[in-house]
C-alpha cells in the first residue's frame, strides 16, 4: 500500500453464470467473486489505473430487482491477470480480464442500501436524478468518502456473517 489515502470505489455487478453454465443472480455472483477474494477489471474498466492496494470498495447490485450496495471490501492487491487464475475464477468469463483485485476484509451490510432511496445527497449522482443509473455503468466507479459512508452505513452497522437482506 501507498502511502496515500485510500480511495473509494463501487464495484458493480449484475448477474453472471458459473463455468458449468448455471445462471446466478447479481447477489450470487457478487457473493462468488467475495468469496474468492477476487474482482475482475475489463480492458474498458472505467478507474482501473486508479484503484490500488488499501482501498475500499462497496459492492452494487446492478438490476431492476437490485440497485442496492450490500457489501464492502478493501482491495489488498491489484495484479494482472494470467491464465493461470482461471482455475480459481469462480464465474464463466466473457473475455479476458486485464487485471484483478484482490479482496480483503469483505463486510456484507446487515441491509442492502438502495441508491435511489439517497439520490439527493449522493454527490456522484449528478443533476440529472431522472437517469441516475447512466453513473453506474462501466463496472466501476470512484465515489467520494461521504458517498461510501452514506452507502454503507445507512441500514444498521455492518456484520461479517448472515445475509444481506436480498434475496439470492
Amino acid at each position: 500500500m501507498t502511502g496515500t489515502a485510500a480511495q473509494h470505489f463501487l464495484l458493480i455487478k449484475q448477474g453472471d453464470h458459473t463455468p458449468d453454465g448455471v445462471r446466478l443472480n447479481a447477489l450470487q455472483a457478487a457473493k462468488a467473486l467475495l468469496g474468492a477474494g477476487v474482482w475482475p477489471l475489463w480492458t474498458r474498466t472505467p478507474c482501473k489505473l486508479l484503484v490500488k492496494a488499501g482501498d475500499r470498495v462497496a459492492i452494487y447490485l446492478a438490476g431492476t430487482n437490485n440497485q442496492a450496495v450490500v457489501a464492502t471490501a478493501t482491495v489488498r492487491e491489484k495484479k494482472l491477470w494470467t491464465a493461470s487464475m482461471l482455475r480459481a475464477y469462480p464465474l464463466c468469463l466473457s473475455g479476458v480480464p486485464e487485471q484483478v483485485l484482490m479482496l480483503g476484509d469483505v463486510v456484507e451490510l446487515k441491509a442492502p442500501v438502495r441508491i435511489a432511496d439517497h439520490l439527493d445527497r449522493l454527490d456522484f449522482i449528478g443533476a440529472n436524478k431522472a437517469k441516475w443509473g447512466v453513473r453506474l455503468m462501466g463496472g466501476m466507479r470512484s465515489i467520494s468518502v461521504d458517498d461510501f459512508q452514506l452507502l454503507t452505513s445507512i441500514g444498521g452497522q455492518p456484520h461479517s456473517a448472515g445475509s444481506t437482506g436480498i434475496a439470492a
